[in-house]
């Protein structure tokens, strides 16, 4: 650590640095913790707006269904591609950039006039968000302790849950007060106020590595044993989680729950997944291992969505199932992330590795809800959907018993 802590403030404005920090810049991990909770707000803000789009618009099941599924469309298809570009033309700038493209692409949607439209808006929306949520981590790195990495980690691996939360509270009243345009004008808002910041406090950021944007730079960066193993495991978990939040209002709601109700619910539960992300940081700066967290996290899900599809349960007792299934779910992300911190081995590649980790969360992302819908559609109910989803689960046990050997 040489570099003193008067200079870490002028370096955090100026040109990208390589040096340790001695103290964390608290301040610019808020500000890009916060970026990605206003990308999370760009996903959540979609479901609870589907029926405001289809009366607008006239969508179908059908497209309101690709307005939910676009983004992780071009991110499972982008992924990797994504972190080249952004290790090839530097994180920062990459960063603002993709900020700009969500609120340019949100602000268009607010006025499309018709479905295509809309989903074209929603497209380049995902190739901005995609582009942010694979460099903010290079960022943070950039800008944290070595002491402090664990639990920066964490916190990051919350934005999700964050931002989908923050949405699915704030969305029903935006709404009924304005209709779903001010909702998309509002988010696109929030990211050019992110953008500007990023601007005037211009956060600490690694050098660039400029390389051609080609197959074999990224095969080599993603094609080893602990990288593909943690894409597996984020694969998994996107799958079980999305499947199950994705249709949670929709099981509530069957159940007799007011829609306004079970929308509220889903939202705590979501929030839960937060908190579930800081507390694998604290533990993890306390000496517990991935690959530990990874199995008894995944071992607890899958006896989460045994109680969450029990066909006997009520609806107090399935919402309980979901709390513990959102705040133990929060700890898979989280060591992913700070597990990667320890897997790479050259830091070029990060965004790179990083890539491959949104690609593989998106891939299960996509496929979640269809899975899940279909099983339900053909025996008729929910109780099946365990079948599908517990050995999902069991990957992820095997995937972080594979870990073990190398665990550091």
């Amino acid at each position: 650590m040489k570099t003193p802590d008067s200079e870490n403030r002028s370096a955090a404005s100026a040109a990208p640095v390589s040096a340790d920090l001695q103290r964390t810049d608290w301040l610019r991990i808020a500000l890009l913790i916060g970026v990605g909770v206003g990308c999370a707000i760009h996903i959540g803000k979609v479901p609870p707006a589907i029926g405001a789009l289809r009366e607008t618009l006239g969508l179908t099941i059908v497209q309101g269904a690709w307005v939910l599924a676009l983004l992780s469309v071009i991110a499972a298809a982008c992924g990797c591609l994504a972190g080249t570009l952004a290790s090839a033309l530097g994180a920062l700038p990459v960063t603002v950039a993709s900020v700009l493209i969500v609120a340019v692409a949100s602000a268009a949607g607010a006025f499309a006039p018709s479905v295509g439209a809309l989903l074209a808006s929603r497209a380049v929306e995902g190739v901005g968000l995609l582009l942010a949520v694979v460099t903010v981590p290079a960022l943070l790195a950039a800008n944290t302790a070595a002491a402090d990495r664990q639990v920066v980690s964490g916190l990051w691996g919350s934005y999700m849950g964050v931002g989908m939360a923050i949405a699915m509270l704030a969305a029903p009243w935006l709404l009924q007060a304005s209709g779903w345009p001010a909702l998309w004008l509002a988010s696109s808002a929030l990211m050019v106020a992110l953008a500007a910041l990023l601007v005037v406090l211009r956060p600490r950021a690694p050098a660039a590595a400029p390389q051609h944007l080609n197959w074999p730079a990224i095969g080599r960066a993603v094609w080893q044993r602990e990288p593909l193993l943690l894409g597996l495991i984020f694969f998994c978990h996107a799958y079980q989680y999305f499947a199950v939040f994705g249709f949670l209002p929709t099981m509530l709601e069957e159940q007799g729950v007011d829609a306004r109700h079970a929308s509220l619910w889903t939202a705590c539960a979501v929030a839960m997944n937060a908190l579930g992300n800081m507390t694998c940081g604290w533990l993890m700066k306390r000496g517990a291992q991935a690959w530990a967290l990874f199995a008894a996290a995944s071992v607890l899900l899958a006896l989460a969505e045994l109680g969450i599809y029990a066909p006997s349960l009520g609806s107090a007792a399935r919402i309980a199932c979901a709390f513990a299934f959102a705040f133990i779910g929060g700890w898979v992300p989280a060591a992913i992330f700070v597990r990667l911190r320890m897997t790479m081995r050259d830091p070029s590649s990060g965004t790179i590795v990083m890539g491959l980790m949104i690609q593989a969360s998106h891939v299960g992302q996509l496929i979640a809800p269809v899975v899940l819908a279909a099983l339900a559609s053909t025996v008729g109910g929910w109780e099946m959907s365990p079948f599908v989803l517990v050995p999902a689960a069991a990957a992820v046990v095997a995937s972080g018993l594979a870990l073990r050997r190398h665990e550091r």
